[in-house]
């Protein structure tokens, strides 16, 4: 593997090594953007909880609020970035880390309410994610053609304008599917 590198970088220059290099973990604007918010709003969450910035009870709601409406986020306004392999990794990730930060913390008395816990929206990006990874999948073998979701910007037409085609049916069903799911990963 090494001397493959070797033999194909050995034309190039030092500028020409280094774009190859950045452009395997390029992103674009909208993705970065999305990635350091995210994790600024963790921080601010994070921070505000640990200094005693904020009262309590607000950051537990602003929490169950943040961590409910993530995942509606990601798969209703930024499902094409998702089709970017390393974007999506980058955001598994985070779903997993959510994952774990939720079993570590989930039982804090200061996130409790009487019937669950402000933190439970940690949940639920992973499976989101998972069941969008696979819905898209399905359509690629099906269809021969990527999927698109019916809620993007918040407008429930079946005319696609980036796409330029009309969604069919099973793509309405699996928009369905994972609005269903977001909700229900975060209440259970």
């Amino acid at each position: 593997m090494y001397t493959w590198s070797i033999i194909i970088f050995s034309h190039l220059d030092n500028s020409s090594r280094m774009r190859i290099i950045t452009n395997r973990f390029k992103f674009d604007l909208v993705e970065w953007i999305s990635m350091i918010v995210h994790c600024l709003i963790c921080l601010f969450f994070w921070t505000s909880y640990r200094f005693d910035l904020i009262p309590v009870s607000a950051i537990k709601i602003w929490t169950n609020g943040y961590f409910f409406i993530l995942p509606l986020i990601l798969i209703g306004l930024l499902f094409r970035n998702l089709r970017n392999v390393k974007y999506f990794i980058v955001w598994t990730i985070i779903g997993l880390i959510q994952l774990l930060v939720y079993f570590v913390i989930k039982d804090n008395p200061d996130f409790l309410f009487p019937r669950g816990t402000g933190l439970s929206g940690l949940k639920s990006l992973l499976p989101v994610l998972i069941i969008f990874q696979i819905l898209r999948q399905i359509s690629l073998k099906v269809y021969n053609r990527e999927m698109i979701i019916s809620i993007r910007h918040f407008r429930m037409t079946m005319y696609e304008e980036e796409d330029n085609r009309d969604m069919t049916w099973i793509e309405v069903l699996f928009s369905l599917i994972l609005l269903a799911s977001a909700i229900i990963f975060s209440a259970i």
